[in-house]
């Protein structure tokens, strides 16, 4: 008796494992976290930075193995706590500017005729706004990492692979998972562990979006970071939010305050 239930409960294991393969079913694959340690790293390094400035230069591939054409540079001051002044143009000249003194954020499309906002401005995390997240034109990952972990995590899909690449440009790499761009390669120097590249695929630039063309498969994006000041006092002038002469102003913010007012030092 007790081997006829043996046979038949290995019958229906058997039958189990045969119907899994016939409706191609696939065992859950395990995730390759094994750049997870460096990513670590590589947020600690950036929570410490304190102020810096850094220009990010976009490019594109319209096909593999392509050209980079140049899109867009954005160039960017930050305090380290609450103050930060980002300004980006692309290759047409469109562009914006924001400016945050901690208090209030100032927004400028930089258009001749156009108008500029005063805000309430982010406290906490002001650099983690969606409005500089990846996929946006004055957007990048960078901006995550003065965030910590937790910022960078909420840029990348649930379960992203976080797995070690190869050395390139003569710098090591990790392969995230982002949710607005793909797969990311993040390129940082070994010793400092300081991020010079990211890369990914390629994003319709500004004058194929005008031309109505796309990329054509496996072309590339790069965004090169070049660091001009890490710590250090900044210039108060840069986190200054007030409106240039002849601009019409809309201040939407909760607790209105002088246009005029300059941000303290």
């Amino acid at each position: 008796m007790g081997k006829r239930m043996w046979r038949h409960a290995l019958v229906i294991v058997l039958a189990s494992g045969l119907a899994a393969v016939a409706s191609g079913q696939k065992e859950p694959q395990q995730v390759d976290r094994s750049g997870e340690k460096i990513l670590d790293q590589l947020a600690a390094h950036y929570e410490k930075f304190g102020s810096v400035r850094f220009s990010i230069n976009t490019a594109a591939q319209d096909r593999p193995n392509g050209p980079f054409y140049a899109d867009s540079q954005t160039d960017v001051a930050w305090d380290g706590k609450s103050k930060y002044r980002v300004e980006q143009m692309d290759m047409w000249g469109d562009g914006g500017l924001w400016v945050s003194d901690g208090s209030t954020l100032l927004q400028d499309s930089l258009e001749l005729e156009g108008t500029v906002t005063l805000l309430d401005a982010l406290k906490t995390d002001p650099l983690a706004d969606a409005k500089f997240s990846p996929g946006n034109p004055q957007g990048s990952m960078l901006f995550s990492f003065f965030h910590g972990r937790k910022a960078i995590d909420a840029l990348l899909k649930k379960e992203s692979k976080i797995s070690l690449g190869q050395p390139n440009y003569g710098y090591d790499s990790i392969i995230v998972e982002s949710i607005r761009l793909g797969e990311v390669t993040i390129y940082y120097a070994p010793k400092t562990k300081q991020i010079y590249r990211f890369e990914y695929k390629s994003r319709p630039s500004f004058e194929q979006q005008m031309d109505g063309l796309r990329p054509i498969g496996a072309a590339l994006s790069r965004q090169d970071i070049t660091y001009y000041q890490v710590g250090g006092r900044l210039p108060a002038i840069l986190f200054s939010t007030t409106p240039p002469e002849g601009m019409d102003v809309v201040d939407r913010r909760a607790k209105k305050s002088s246009a005029k007012q300059e941000s303290s030092p």
